[in-house]
């Protein structure tokens, strides 16, 4: 005849709680005179375990966390810098202004200064016809005050008008400054396109103006001519 044996296995804690209990009905049977403290030192001891290791447990899963936050942070402002969007990719400088006739194939951007201010937080202010024929002004703001707000040190914004829209934009800057200068009607008469006329006036109208950004918005959107504004941080 066969004899099964059944094999049972003790985890840890059925095996500390067996121990104490032995322990305390061996203290209270009076065969031993140990303290109640050594009595109940198995059951202690395996908690004490369990804390040690739910306690590193949880470390090594804080640090995983805060490991893995950190590299999504950096790969998503790297995404955030990189992945522009389309108005956004319209005013990346692209080289020297060259000069063209209206109507002619644009091979370089053409690039003006309008503002530039530094300090604890600097600002500096351009107006662009891109090589598609379209105007953007931008303005960007370095230092203090961007990474206070924004916690970026590097804060940009555009206003970006479409080449379908550049001679209804010609027509109401040089009324504008026409309204504003009566007497220099003819000093745009020796540039050789629209382009050049257009940053000209741009340059007369908002050199020097630190908000010369919002004000052309304002302006260009106050004389129905849609203009977008973006900005990144």
């Amino acid at each position: 005849m066969k004899i099964i044996i059944a094999k049972s296995g003790l985890g840890l804690g059925s095996l500390a709680s067996l121990v104490t209990l032995a322990f305390v009905i061996a203290r209270l049977a009076g065969a031993i005179d140990w303290s109640w403290l050594v009595v109940f030192s198995p059951i202690l001891i395996y908690m004490a375990l369990g804390a040690v290791i739910t306690i590193g447990i949880l470390l090594v899963l804080g640090i995983g966390l805060l490991v893995g936050y950190s590299k999504l942070t950096k790969f998503f402002k790297g995404r955030k810098s990189d992945e522009h969007t389309e108005s956004e990719q319209k005013f990346i400088d692209t080289g020297n202004s060259s000069v063209m006739t209206d109507g002619a194939s644009q091979s370089e951007a053409k690039k003006v200064k309008l503002y530039e201010e530094k300090g604890k937080t600097s600002r500096y202010i351009d107006a662009e016809i891109t090589k598609d024929g379209d105007l953007v002004m931008t303005g960007q703001d370095l230092g203090k005050l961007p990474q206070e707000y924004w916690g970026d040190s590097d804060y940009e914004f555009w206003v970006y008008v479409p080449a379908k829209y550049k001679h209804d934009v010609h027509r109401v800057l040089l009324e504008k400054f026409h309204a504003d200068n009566p007497s220099g009607a003819n000093q745009f008469e020796d540039l050789k396109s629209i382009d050049d006329v257009i940053l000209a006036l741009l340059q007369k109208l908002y050199a020097g103006n630190s908000k010369a950004v919002d004000q052309f918005k304002d302006f260009i959107r106050s004389q129905g001519i849609p203009a977008e504004f973006d900005s990144w941080a």
